[in-house]
């Protein structure tokens, strides 16, 4: 809020030459007003996680809402935009679909089956792959922080554990 007002501040300064009379004091006053403008928008725009809000956030692909606090998945551009999917195929094709390069993804990250609406990183997290698992969109995929959580979630049923590599190549 506050970079907003310094931005509109801004941008009535430059707009209106600032106060000083003369015209070096005025070009002189314009490039700092600039320069704070483009200051305040880069800082404006950091790239970081945003908590899922079960029950109002959409799926950035099927558009469902997401409602079950077990799942869910987040992908963050290097610019700072977010989006939100339901389940792990959504964003897997997401990501399939070219939308954003990999080039341009700051982070991947998954719900912890857990810890409700905990995110983690998809590259630390250990994936449980099993059709005892009902996801909302039928990936039957759920997230674990650790491989011996899934292990031990898991306890001799028929589920298989995978890395977030091996689950891109599962899930279709």
């Amino acid at each position: 809020m506050l970079l907003q007002q310094l931005g509109w501040l801004l941008v009535y300064g430059i707009l209106n030459g600032g106060t000083p009379k003369s015209k070096s004091s005025n070009m002189s006053l314009r490039i700092v007003y600039i320069w704070l403008l483009v200051a305040g928008s880069l800082l404006s725009c950091s790239a970081q996680q945003e908590p899922i809000i079960f029950g109002t956030d959409l799926c950035h692909f099927c558009k469902m809402t997401l409602m079950d606090e077990k799942f869910g998945c987040e992908l963050v551009t290097k610019k700072g935009k977010v989006f939100k999917f339901d389940d792990v195929n959504c964003l897997l094709r997401f990501m399939r679909s070219g939308a954003v390069a990999p080039k341009d993804t700051k982070e991947t990250l998954v719900v912890n089956f857990e810890k409700k609406g905990e995110l983690l990183a998809v590259s630390t997290a250990s994936f449980i792959y099993a059709d005892y698992i009902l996801t909302p969109m039928g990936s039957r995929v759920a997230a674990f922080s650790a491989k011996e959580a899934a292990v031990k979630f898991n306890n001799n049923r028929d589920g298989k554990i995978y890395t977030w590599e091996e689950i891109k190549k599962i899930v279709p």
